[in-house]
C-alpha cells in the first residue's frame, strides 16, 4: 500500500487528479443519466443528441446510442439534422475519454509504446482520430485516452472526433430514416 501511495504522489499532480476527477464525475452522471432515460425518441434531435452525449461519455462501457439514432432517423422529419445534433453529443461526449488520458497521462509516458503512438498521432492523428471516430468501433475510448495521455492537442481531437462523429450518426439517421421508415412506415 506503502508503495502505490508513493506511486501517486510521484506521478499525479492537482492537475492530473483534477483530469481524472472530471471523468470519473462525468462518467457518474451519465451512469445515472441513462438509468433515468428511458423515451429518448419522445425528444426528437435533442433525443439523438443527448443519447449520443450519454453513450459516448461512459468509458470503456458499451451503451446503445448509435442504435437511438437509428430508431429515432425513422421518426424525424430531417435525418441529417439529427446526425448532425447526435454527432455534436458524440464527439462532445468523447471527451471524458481524453480526459482520462491527460489525467493519467505520466502512467502511459512510461510505458514502452509510448513514443511510437506519440509519432503516431503527430504524423496521422487527426485522420487517424477522425476515420476512427466514424467506424462503428467500440474501442474508440481508448483513442481518447491515447490521444489525452499523449497530450495530442484537444482542438485537433475535438475537431477530429466531430467530423467522424458527425459522419457516423448522419449515416445512422438515413440509415433509419429508409429502412426503418420503409418497414414501418
Amino acid at each position: 500500500m506503502q508503495r502505490l501511495l508513493r506511486f501517486f504522489k510521484r506521478h499525479f499532480g492537482l492537475k492530473e487528479w483534477a483530469a481524472l476527477a472530471a471523468s470519473f464525475g462525468l462518467v457518474a452522471v451519465v451512469t445515472l443519466l441513462l438509468a433515468k432515460a428511458k423515451n429518448l425518441e419522445e425528444f426528437g434531435y435533442a433525443g439523438g443528441f443527448l443519447a449520443m452525449l450519454l453513450s459516448s461519455a461512459t468509458v470503456v462501457l458499451p451503451a446503445p446510442g448509435l442504435a437511438v439514432v437509428i430508431a429515432l432517423g425513422a421518426t424525424v422529419p430531417n435525418p441529417l439534422l439529427l446526425g448532425v445534433a447526435a454527432g455534436v453529443g458524440a464527439a462532445l461526449g468523447e471527451v471524458t475519454g481524453y480526459l482520462t488520458g491527460y489525467g493519467g497521462h505520466r502512467i502511459v509516458e512510461g510505458q514502452k509504446y509510448y513514443p511510437v503512438i506519440e509519432w503516431f498521432l503527430e504524423k496521422y492523428g487527426f485522420w487517424a482520430v477522425a476515420v476512427l471516430a466514424f467506424i462503428p468501433n467500440p474501442l474508440f475510448d481508448a483513442v481518447g485516452i491515447i490521444a489525452g495521455g499523449t497530450k495530442y492537442p484537444f482542438s485537433l481531437f475535438l475537431s477530429a472526433t466531430l467530423i467522424g462523429k458527425v459522419g457516423k450518426c448522419t449515416v445512422a439517421a438515413y440509415a433509419g430514416a429508409t429502412t426503418l421508415g420503409r418497414l414501418f412506415g
